[in-house]
C-alpha cells in the first residue's frame, strides 16, 4: 500500500508541477531522480512507514493463538485507551501541520503570482 502511495504521489505531483508553474508564470522542473539523496529518503521513508504499518499487528497476531486473540478482543474493552488516545492526538497534529502548511503555500503561490516584476529602486 505504501509503494502504491509513493508511485501514486509522484504521478500527481508530475501532474501538477506543470500546472503551478503555469500558475506562478516560472518554468519548474524538480530533478528528483538525479537528487539521489532525495530520492532515497522518499523511497526509504516509505518503506520504512510501511514496515510500521504492518509490524504491531503482525507481533500483535503471532503472539498469541488466533481463538485468544479473538477472544481477547471482544472482551478487552478498552484496556488499550492510552495507545489509542496518543495516536488520534498524533493524527490530529500531522493534519493541523498539514492545514497550517497548505495554507503557507497558498500565500506564497498568491505573493508570487501578484509580485510585480519590477524591482524597487535602491
Amino acid at each position: 500500500m505504501t509503494v502504491i502511495a509513493i508511485i501514486v504521489g509522484f504521478v500527481l505531483f508530475e501532474s501538477f508541477l506543470l500546472f503551478f508553474g503555469r500558475l506562478v508564470n516560472r518554468p519548474l522542473d524538480f530533478q528528483y531522480l538525479q537528487n539521489y539523496p532525495l530520492f532515497l529518503l522518499v523511497i526509504g521513508t516509505g518503506l520504512f512507514t510501511g514496515f510500521l504499518s504492518g509490524a504491531y499487528p503482525a507481533w500483535l497476531i503471532s503472539r498469541s493463538q488466533p481463538s485468544e486473540f479473538i477472544h481477547n478482543q471482544i472482551s478487552k474493552g478498552n484496556k488499550n485507551s492510552l495507545l489509542r488516545k496518543v495516536l488520534i492526538g498524533f493524527q490530529f497534529f500531522i493534519s493541523t501541520a498539514l492545514i497550517i502548511g497548505t495554507l503557507g503555500i497558498l500565500r506564497q503561490a498568491n505573493y508570487m503570482m501578484n509580485k510585480s516584476s519590477r524591482q524597487p529602486e535602491a
